[in-house]
């Protein structure tokens, strides 16, 4: 999968959630011209409890890894949680 399907694969998952999001980081930088060679996408949301669980339990388990517990964290600390395609590593918390 391209890293442009990737993107657009979350923006739907997102907004079927109903959490407000923006791409920044290599991604944004390479849409306004500025190529960074990387392989991750970075997304910032605007959610609440209720918005983290939506999304969470929408990402297919098989697939996907991401800890509610950690998302709940950042949530409530204002702070970066990772999720990963579960068939590369493990993400954590930040």
């Amino acid at each position: 999968m391209s890293q442009a399907d990737l993107l657009a694969r979350f923006a739907r998952l997102l907004d079927a959630a109903g959490v407000s999001f923006m791409v920044t980081g290599s991604t944004a930088s390479s849409a306004h011209g500025t190529a960074r060679a990387t392989r991750d996408i970075d997304l910032v949301i605007d959610t609440d409890e209720q918005g983290v669980r939506r999304l969470v339990a929408s990402l297919p388990p098989d697939t996907y890894y991401v800890s509610e517990d950690a998302a709940m964290d950042a949530l409530a600390r204002r702070r970066a949680a990772r999720s990963g395609n579960s068939r590369t590593s493990p993400a954590s918390s930040r």
